[in-house]
């Protein structure tokens, strides 16, 4: 299956050559319907099959690339791949750009640096997908299915060199199995042992969400991804080519430019197809190395 954008319109192509003959169903008595017919059907149940936030991405994306083209004199773009388009849609916050948000942060007065700097690596190293971490807000925030306190492990407080994050329900796991996902330490600055380490000693000890501000308050994805953005025009980065999804992204370019196997970048994504293989521009220990593969 091929997913092709014309002019904004997102459609899909399923070469015939692609089904086999045996996979065909066999024709029905007096049954006039062709592939012509079936056609707007499956492009409508295709279309009504994707979150609004995927319409969104692609929109942007879309857009993207038009201004690309019309700054460099390219006529007639369409149609054009899903996978040329992935270039365009979120730019990638690799571990340099982490790096320089964090020491962005690190060097600023905003009170909630700690807690930033722990979101962020968590983030990355993890390969979390944001929403995963923050919920979109207070109402939205439910205690069996979002990162709440106590979902958070550290091997020693006062010696980490691991933490634990219960996973209870992903997007990729909508039956709420959950996952336990192990990170270990860097050996530089940035780090998300000692990252989340330092936000424990400054969070205090009351249940509900994980990570909160400064005052207690819940720490959305929005407000996240506003902070995120700040520190990128700081940066001299395009922020607006950046989103939450930009550090999961982020984390499989640097894997796969690390060396690191496809075979466990999926498994520390926690994808049950070759998804994963667009964002590229198990025991404990070998899960927990790999934080230090990416800071590499």
């Amino acid at each position: 299956m091929h997913v092709i954008f014309s002019q904004g319109t997102l459609s899909v192509t399923t070469p015939l050559s692609s089904v086999s003959v045996a996979a065909r169903p066999p024709p029905q008595p007096g049954s006039r319907l062709d592939s012509s017919d079936l056609a707007p059907l499956f492009q409508e149940y295709f279309q009504a099959g994707l979150a609004q936030s995927t319409h969104r991405t692609y929109d942007a994306a879309t857009r993207h690339f038009k201004q690309f083209c019309l700054n460099y004199s390219i006529q007639a773009p369409f149609p054009v791949h899903e996978h040329l388009l992935c270039y365009f849609a979120r730019l990638p916050i690799t571990f340099r750009i982490l790096q320089q948000v964090c020491k962005a942060w690190v060097s600023s007065r905003n009170p909630d640096r700690v807690l930033l700097c722990a979101v962020a690596t968590t983030s990355f190293f993890g390969f979390f997908r944001l929403g995963e971490l923050l919920p979109t807000s207070w109402s939205a925030w439910k205690a069996t299915t979002d990162l709440a306190w106590g979902d958070v492990a550290v091997d020693d407080l006062q010696s980490p060199r691991m933490i634990q994050v219960h996973l209870k329900q992903s997007k990729c796991d909508q039956s709420g199995i959950g996952a336990n996902v192990v990170l270990g330490t860097t050996g530089v600055d940035v780090c998300p042992v000692g990252a989340v380490t330092q936000f424990l000693h400054t969070r205090g000890l009351d249940a509900g969400p994980f990570f909160v501000d400064h005052a207690g308050q819940m720490a959305t994805k929005a407000w996240f991804v506003q902070q995120v953005r700040k520190a990128l025009l700081v940066l001299n980065l395009p922020a607006h080519l950046y989103a939450g999804h930009s550090f999961q992204i982020g984390a499989a370019t640097s894997a796969a430019l690390s060396g690191v196997e496809d075979s466990l970048i999926q498994t520390l994504g926690r994808w049950h197809s070759a998804a994963f293989l667009r964002y590229i521009r198990t025991p404990k220990s070998q899960l927990a190395s790999v934080s230090a593969s990416l800071a590499g």
